[in-house]
């Protein structure tokens, strides 16, 4: 198969796709495992328009014997993130709740980091966001954080919003808490990239 460009998903699957890869990201133990971290990458870019062979090439991969992975449950989600179904058993939404099922069950003391990706990823509030507040260093911060998957500027970028003229609570405090849970598709930053 060619390089051929996925669909941009509707929002709706590219939030159910983003938050199954983030509850792997920010919960799983065994994260560790390359054919694993690959198919997550592969995932996240399918998520964002990425090209048929991020996700396809990765069929019959196979973690090394022995290694603690969910396959079943990461390959659900890799075998949504192909394909265009939102809803139903093989959908974005059904294959994020089966990777959160997973690792509730498996992983002791996950709930909070779950709860955590589900609100940052899927519980964006109603925020009227002010153009003035997209400054270059605002966008730079916040592209930044989404392709390194690294949030801990996000301190920072309540600065830089706050200096901007942000004077919304959800959004400063969103970004300064600091049991805060972030992933790629945190509702703040796609706000600020207008994803």
């Amino acid at each position: 198969m060619g390089r051929s460009r996925l669909p941009r998903p509707d929002p709706a699957r590219r939030r159910h796709l983003l938050y199954g890869a983030g509850c792997f990201r920010v919960a799983w133990y065994a994260i560790n495992s390359e054919p694993f971290r690959l198919m997550l990458d592969a995932v996240e870019a399918a998520a964002d328009g990425g090209t048929y062979t991020d996700v396809a090439s990765l069929r019959g991969e196979q973690p090394p014997p022995g290694t603690p992975v969910p396959w079943d449950a990461a390959e659900a989600l890799r075998f949504a993130a192909s394909h265009h179904y939102v809803t139903g058993y093989h959908g974005a939404e059904e294959s994020a709740a089966r990777v959160h099922g997973y690792i509730l069950a498996a992983v002791p003391g996950a709930a909070p980091l779950l709860d955590g990706v589900r609100d940052d990823i899927l519980g964006r509030p109603a925020v009227v966001f002010d153009e003035r507040w997209r400054t270059p260093t605002v966008v730079a911060l916040a592209r930044g954080m989404y392709q390194s998957r690294d949030f801990t500027g996000m301190p920072a970028l309540a600065d830089e919003l706050q200096e901007a003229g942000c004077d919304d609570p959800k959004v400063l405090e969103h970004a300064r808490n600091p049991a805060g849970v972030h992933a790629r598709g945190c509702w703040l930053v796609d706000l600020i990239l207008g994803k």
